[in-house]
């Protein structure tokens, strides 16, 4: 993946240790124990202190062990003589000597052993990175008991985008209950925030026709679009219910309240368009950012424009069928 650059690895091939293990009944037979063989193993090859040596005022350490030709430890560690209550004996006699790889480092996270694979991200965006490496990973045939994990900024921008839909959630139910309560009525806050999916539609062509990406940004304006779309609606359903409490049937008052409200809803809309329309211009460092926002902002704005006037005055008479609150018509 060229656009991936200083790449780290936390595995590393593990340095040589010789590892001795006790055969219990000869330590027995010899009348001596492990932590003595392990003392005296430690003297030879490591040293013990003991003494020191004063000249001025510096002290140095007198260190007592094997001599440096005779500490080749990869071959004549076994020849190492213990001295036991028979005499002195060799190491080998004792139990067993084997060479083997010691790790370096050993990590681990939530109780397992953890290798850690790092690179930093040049170019592109960090979800289609993510979902590239998950592709290769997922062909690897891992032995049991092994497995491959996303960290880093992967595992927080999953994270994120977890946190960020239960905002939207959250935001769209808020809304719902504050119309609800308003309108006094449960079905018409229904009716206007299906101009959300009309919103969004929005969104999606927009991040197509500027080139943008599903990220953070691009999330958080479309939490920002619950509060904006909506009100469109609002404005046009508004006046429709108070048409239709003067005796209105339906039909005429909506006929009557979409050339009322026009006036405003274009006007309100095309000034957040032109405002936020040179933010989409940028294209470099945080610019990027503001882009994402803007060009989803505007996108949802547009269709949500067109769709108020035609699509909402559909589902609002359609919707009204059943709605509990009825309005007396002047016949």
């Amino acid at each position: 993946m060229p656009q991936l650059v200083e790449t780290k690895f936390t595995i590393r091939t593990g340095k040589p240790e010789i590892t001795f293990l006790p055969n219990r009944n000869r330590l027995k037979d010899y009348g001596i124990t492990v932590s003595e063989i392990g003392q005296i193993l430690n003297y030879s090859l490591t040293g013990t202190v003991a003494s020191t040596y004063q000249e001025n005022e510096t002290a140095y350490d007198i260190r007592v062990q094997l001599a440096k030709t005779d500490i080749n430890i990869a071959e004549k560690v076994d020849d190492i003589l213990i001295r036991t209550q028979k005499g002195l004996v060799p190491l080998s006699t004792l139990g067993t000597v084997i060479e083997q790889s010691a790790e370096t480092q050993i990590a681990r996270k939530n109780k397992q052993n953890l290798f850690v694979i790092e690179a930093n991200l040049i170019q592109g965006a960090l979800g289609a990175a993510t979902k590239q490496i998950r592709e290769q990973v997922a062909r690897i045939d891992l032995p049991p008991g092994y497995q491959i994990r996303m960290g880093g900024g992967a595992e927080e921008q999953a994270e994120s985008y977890q946190a960020i839909g239960v905002a939207l959630v959250q935001a769209i139910i808020f809304t719902y209950m504050l119309l609800a309560v308003l309108l006094g009525s449960y079905t018409h806050p229904f009716t206007i925030m299906l101009t959300l999916p009309l919103g969004f539609v929005g969104a999606v062509l927009s991040m197509s026709l500027f080139g943008l990406t599903l990220n953070i940004f691009s999330l958080l304006a479309l939490i920002m679009l619950v509060g904006i779309v909506v009100n469109d609606a609002i404005l046009l359903l508004d006046q429709t219910r108070v048409f239709r409490q003067q005796g209105m049937p339906i039909k005429e008052a909506l006929i009557k309240a979409c050339p009322l409200k026009l006036r405003t809803i274009i006007m309100t809309n095309l000034t957040i368009i032109v405002s936020m329309y040179p933010q989409t211009l940028g294209d470099q460092g945080t610019a990027i950012m503001r882009a994402t926002l803007a060009g989803v902002v505007i996108g949802a704005i547009i269709v949500q424009t067109l769709c108020t006037l035609t699509v909402i005055p559909v589902l609002y008479t359609i919707l009204d069928r059943f709605s509990l609150r009825r309005y007396s018509e002047n016949t």
